[in-house]
Order: C-alpha cells, then structure tokens, then sequence
C-alpha cells in the first residue's frame, strides 16, 4: 500500500480504502453539485465579499503567494490576518484572491492525469492552456453546524 493513497497497489481495484481496509463510502453530494448555478446571475452590480477558506478545524488557511501559487497558510491568533488568505467571491462562489488574480486551472493536466495545478493569475497573464475556475460552497450534510465544502468548478 502506498503511504497516504488509500489505494491498495497489490491488486488492480482502484477503490479507495480506509485504515481497516474497507472501502471509502464517498458521500452522496451529487444532489448538491446539481443545485449550483449554471453561471453567475446577471446584475447590473456585482456584489463582491471577502472570505477566508479554511480547514475544518480552522488551523490552517488557503493562501495566494506573490508568484500565484496557492498553498495552506497556518492560521495566526493575533488580529492581524494571515498574508494572502482573503479571497473575493461573488454569491457566494470564489473566483479570484484579494489581488484580482483570477483562479484558474490547467486543461492538458486535466486531459492527462485528471488533476491539475490551482492558481491565481491576473486575467491579462492568464496562460494560454488554462481555464478560470471558482470554489463553490456545498452543504454537504444539511447540519448548519458543520462547515460547507468548496467545490471546484470549471468555467466550460
């Protein structure tokens, strides 16, 4: 078994496993995936919010480099945010960091391994092979004492 995969390498079942070596029971958020919005609603003006994105048990923070990398930031405990974990979103769904730099992902990636690097760039440097992405809040389980789940959404 390869450290952290939960896949194991001996046979050709990809089906992720857990530590008793059972299969992963993936939750159901396909209802949820559905019920997001097909595009961004049109309105004569955008309503722009700051969000922090973090683990669920709020130690650590998505943050934006200088060279658009994205990476997990240790929370701080003084009042001071920690450097680059503000991210605009509109309705809701996270689109760019606090810069403007817009996220986006990468397609021949996609094509070839089924994962891709996520960045941030300003749209005039955008790389020609990517595409502009945004993470989308899913309740995954109803309880309004849990926290939602951002899931990547591709702009095509």
């Amino acid at each position: 078994m390869r450290h952290g995969s939960g896949v194991d390498s001996n046979d050709n079942n990809d089906t992720p496993t857990n530590a008793t070596n059972a299969p992963y029971q993936f939750p159901d958020i396909a209802s949820d995936i559905a019920d997001l919005p097909a595009s961004l609603p049109a309105s004569a003006e955008a309503v722009v919010t700051y969000t922090i994105l973090s683990t669920a048990d709020n130690r650590y923070a998505l943050a934006s480099s200088p060279s658009g990398s994205l990476y997990l930031a240790p929370i701080t405990t003084n009042d001071e945010p920690t450097p680059g974990t503000s991210f605009a979103a509109e309705d809701s769904v996270v689109l760019s960091d606090a810069s403007d730099r817009l996220l986006h992902i990468y397609a021949p990636e996609i094509a070839a391994h089924g994962v891709s690097r996520l960045r941030v760039a300003p749209f005039e440097h955008m790389p020609q092979t990517a595409r502009l992405m945004g993470l989308a809040p899913i309740d995954h389980d109803d309880d309004p004492a849990t926290p939602s789940v951002s899931v990547a959404i591709d702009t095509l």
